[in-house]
């Protein structure tokens, strides 16, 4: 945790995602939107708890620059996730697409399982 003043005199607090969700809570994460502009790999560097111990979350990250492409990705991968693009209703992993796309996802399971499995699930629940 950590508290700085920015240049309008507003003070913001800030945590990380492994110090601010209990462990239980990790366990059962299934989705993840980091929306922060050029603060991704920060926030996916206070999160490597919770990267390691989610066993099915999918990580949404919405418009990258292409100069934060190669370090999330080193990032993530690190932690065993696949990251890909969705072009035309399907993942994509070429480095061309996801240059391209305006959000990129990852998943420790393949793209196509978790959708299944997640399916599966919501067809239980009804």
């Amino acid at each position: 945790n950590k508290s700085s003043t920015g240049p309008g005199g507003i003070t913001v607090h800030a945590t990380t995602l492994d110090d601010d969700l209990d462990d239980d809570f990790k366990c059962r994460l299934s989705f993840l939107k980091i929306d922060v502009e050029g603060a991704k790999i920060n926030v996916l560097r206070g999160a490597t708890k919770t990267l390691a111990t989610a066993p099915n979350l999918l990580i949404m990250l919405e418009r990258l620059k292409t100069s934060e492409l190669n370090e999330i990705k080193e990032l993530l991968e690190a932690q065993e996730y696949t990251v890909f693009a969705i072009h035309k209703g399907l993942s994509d992993q070429t480095p061309d697409k996801m240059k391209r796309a305006h959000d990129l996802f990852a998943c420790k399971q393949s793209p196509f399982e978790l959708i299944c499995k997640r399916a599966r699930e919501s067809l239980v629940k009804v």
